[in-house]
Order: structure tokens, then sequence, then C-alpha cells
């Protein structure tokens, strides 16, 4: 059987960015639960509790599984901090603004 890489996120909750002393949360974003490689999703999901009961233990409801293409290993870290010089300049000579 082939197995598949698999994310599983939940849209519940709310994260502040690094340095926000805001008392309100600054975004609303989905947060990864884990990881995972089964034969399809649902062993995958019990791949991922098994790895990490305390899931079990959480206020989350539920979960989100998406299947991983071409596998975790092809995940790619883009820096937004080494970007943002680059992107206001853009901005200000096209006269684009947010």
């Amino acid at each position: 059987m082939d197995m598949t890489d698999f994310i599983f996120f939940t849209e519940e909750g709310y994260t502040f960015q690094p340095g926000s002393e805001a008392i309100e949360p600054d975004i609303e974003n989905l947060q990864v639960l884990g990881f995972a490689r089964g034969g399809g999703p649902e062993e995958a999901f019990r791949v991922m509790l098994r790895e990490r009961p305390w899931l079990l233990d959480t206020t989350f409801e539920g979960t989100w599984c998406l299947a991983l293409a071409e596998g975790r290993e092809a995940m790619r870290w883009f820096s937004l901090a080494r970007h943002k010089d680059r992107w206001r300049r853009i901005h200000e000579a096209t006269g684009a603004h947010e």
C-alpha cells in the first residue's frame, strides 16, 4: 500500500505575531496540529494520535487533514522579513497600495 504524508490543522484559535503586546490576537489563522504518514487519511489520523496523544486533552473540536502531494520533504520555508523592503520599494515605485 502506498503511504502518503498528511498535515493536520485546525481553524480554531488565534495567534499573536512576535513582539505583540496587544490584548486581542493579531491573526486569525490555521494551527498545525501535526503530520503523519498513512495509507489514507484515517490511518494517518490514527498514527498522529498515537504519536501525539495529548491532542485528545486539548479543547480543539476537530482537525482538517490534507495530503501533501510531494511529501513533507518538499516543504520550503520563505523569509518574510527578507522581502519586506523589496516589496515596499516595488509598491512605492508602482504606486500600488495595500
